[in-house]
């Protein structure tokens, strides 16, 4: 979703008369980090450490702890402070969960990916998420609510998702934009 989303603020940037020049001059704090995550998390969702549950669960954990710092670091550029948000409202529900991260049976039921999902998280084969039950903490900031794609298929996500989203928006089409404000370009 974060990718898809990111990709569409830059069309809409684009279209707004930024340019891709604009956001390749913007110096971002933290970058090997934000791409250390993005491949620990390539890892956790390919069930790569799905044997040791345990590892897995402090590793999901500790990646959103780490996005949460790489764009803390990039407070400097609108919207990063909201990304940032976004990445605590994950951590917490995920932490709370022993290193995983909830989702509802309906969501995935909207989406129609309940019959594959779901028999895998029943089993508790998957080292990221769990089903949502009775005993679930903060279930409501888990992966609840769902969006189904105008060509099929779906995906359900978490109110962090959301805020987590709005912000990396906000920075892309700030980034983008010809009238970037000078705090941009500073130094980390």
């Amino acid at each position: 979703m974060l990718l898809l989303s990111t990709i569409l603020s830059m069309l809409l940037g684009k279209v707004r008369g930024g340019t891709f020049s604009n956001m390749a001059d913007v110096r971002l704090c933290g970058t090997p980090a934000i791409f250390a995550v993005l491949l620990c998390r390539v890892l956790l969702y390919n069930n790569v450490l799905s044997e040791m549950k345990l590892l897995a669960g402090v590793l999901h954990t500790s990646l959103f702890l780490v996005l949460v710092y790489a764009l803390w670091l990039n407070r400097r550029i609108a919207g990063m402070k909201l990304a940032a948000l976004g990445a605590i409202l994950n951590s917490i529900v995920i932490a709370a969960n022993g290193g995983r991260m909830p989702v509802a049976e309906n969501a995935l039921r909207q989406v129609g990916t309940w019959d594959t999902a779901g028999a895998l998280l029943i089993s508790e084969q998957v080292g990221t998420h769990i089903l949502v039950t009775y005993g679930t903490r903060l279930a409501f900031l888990g992966d609840v609510l769902w969006l189904r794609w105008p060509w099929g298929g779906g995906t359900a996500f978490s109110a962090g998702d959301v805020v987590l989203v709005a912000g990396v928006f906000i920075a892309v089409q700030h980034m983008m934009g010809a009238a970037r404000r000078s705090t941009t370009n500073a130094s980390c």
